[in-house]
């Protein structure tokens, strides 16, 4: 296929020729862009703890604090998915919290929460502490991971929906990229002693503050404030975030798909009793909706089940096992590069190679991608262990831990 037909059939040429035929105050739209970056910046915390928690047991200051061993496995066990137990419980919660406080409110809550859960990992003095300050973390890290997208989907545009809504991902492996060489600079920079990590987690905690600031100067989601019933200030908010008069038919358009819509919410409910109740209800026994849920949980398991995450959370374990981890230095260089690879597959993968593809051959493609670098390295540890592996086949060992990465980016766009 020509480079010149690969391109005009890629997401990115689609968005591009998008942006040029829309109106240009829809989409240089100052509150639109800053509310969406703020949104967007729910997805920072999950990443940023997914890649500090992963090399953090390694700088020596933890490790005179908190009696950890660099080679103890059901510490770094402990250590890392303990905040999901947190994270978990919040997401759940943020159901019954998100319509009562609004988008904006919502986010500012779960972001205070994950702030205190830093602060108290950065002073507490026990492994008790430190426990309980991860709990406290993933239940702010659970339903920012709901509440950004949701915030996105809601004021985005319909025409570059999907290209803001990406912001999320693209922040998520930036925070990842950048938690991992703070800890690296910590190591290298800061003497052993407790500033080493309490750098790594005190330092987001200082833009978040920023960012929770800058929140009261951006937009709340049109549509929650229609359906609390404050509709002035609904269309107010879509006139700044469109750019455009309120008697302008794109305003009134959107107004209308936006009554619409929460009418037949609210008629549904009514009947129901219940808007929780109503929720469940619509989920669990129409066909079409669970059968989506079906789909949403068993995508979701498999991309678990591919190894992905726990390759990101134990790559420098791994690499001991590959016998490829070098000294500290090395290993967090190298889990620095790993989280880079991430998000230029990402980009790829999101930008360029879905729709040439099309969703199932990518899906497809991705999963082989995963499947034959997992069995490779399967293949691989057991030879290591046996002391039959040469040089050749564990610098090979390495490159497919990165062409997993890029399976699962692949993946990951489709699901």
């Amino acid at each position: 296929m020509p480079l010149a037909t690969l391109w005009t059939k890629s997401t990115l040429a689609v968005y591009v020729e998008t942006l040029r035929e829309m109106p240009k105050e829809l989409v240089w739209n100052k509150h639109l862009l800053l509310s969406t970056l703020c949104y967007a910046t729910a997805s920072i915390p999950l990443t940023w703890d997914q890649g500090s928690s992963s090399v953090i047991p390694i700088l020596p200051g933890f490790q005179d604090q908190f009696g950890f061993s660099n080679h103890d496995a059901d510490d770094l066990r402990y250590f890392v998915s303990i905040v999901f137990a947190g994270a978990g419980v919040g997401a759940l919660l943020s159901v019954f919290i998100n319509d009562r406080l609004g988008r904006l409110w919502a986010w500012r809550l779960y972001a205070t929460i994950w702030i205190v859960g830093q602060l108290i990992m950065c002073l507490t003095p026990t492994v008790g502490g430190l426990w309980a300050a991860r709990i406290i973390c993933g239940l702010g890290i659970g339903p920012l991971t709901v509440i950004g997208t949701m915030s996105i989907v809601e004021i985005a545009p319909t025409e570059i929906r999907g290209l803001l809504a990406v912001w999320f991902s693209v922040l998520m492996n930036i925070s990842s990229i950048c938690a991992i060489f703070a800890v690296l600079g910590s190591y290298i920079h800061i003497p052993t002693s407790r500033m080493q990590y309490q750098v790594v987690w005190f330092s987001p905690c200082i833009f978040f503050a920023l960012i929770i600031g800058a929140s009261f100067f951006l937009c709340e989601s049109p549509r929650w404030l229609w359906m609390v019933g404050r509709r002035d200030e609904a269309v107010n908010t879509l006139v700044k975030l469109r750019g455009l008069p309120a008697c302008h038919p794109r305003v009134e358009f959107e107004l209308n798909e936006i009554q619409k819509a929460i009418e037949k919410d609210m008629g549904h409910y009514e009947a129901t009793s219940s808007r929780l109740y109503g929720n469940f209800k619509e989920t669990f026994t129409v066909r079409s909706n669970l059968r989506r849920l079906q789909q949403v949980l068993l995508c979701y398991a498999l991309a678990q089940l591919s190894g992905a995450n726990s390759i990101t959370s134990y790559f420098i374990p791994i690499l001991n096992l590959l016998g490829e981890a070098g000294d500290t230095t090395h290993s967090l260089f190298l889990s620095g590069m790993y989280s880079t690879s991430k998000l230029f597959f990402t980009l790829i993968a999101s930008f360029l190679l879905i729709d040439i593809l099309g969703r199932r051959r990518s899906l497809l493609l991705g999963s082989a991608l995963q499947m034959v670098s997992d069995i490779y390295l399967g293949v691989y540890i057991k030879y290591e262990q046996a002391g039959k592996a040469n040089g050749s086949s564990s610098q090979a060992a390495i490159a497919m831990l990165f062409v997993h990465a890029f399976g699962y980016a692949i993946g990951k766009i489709i699901t």
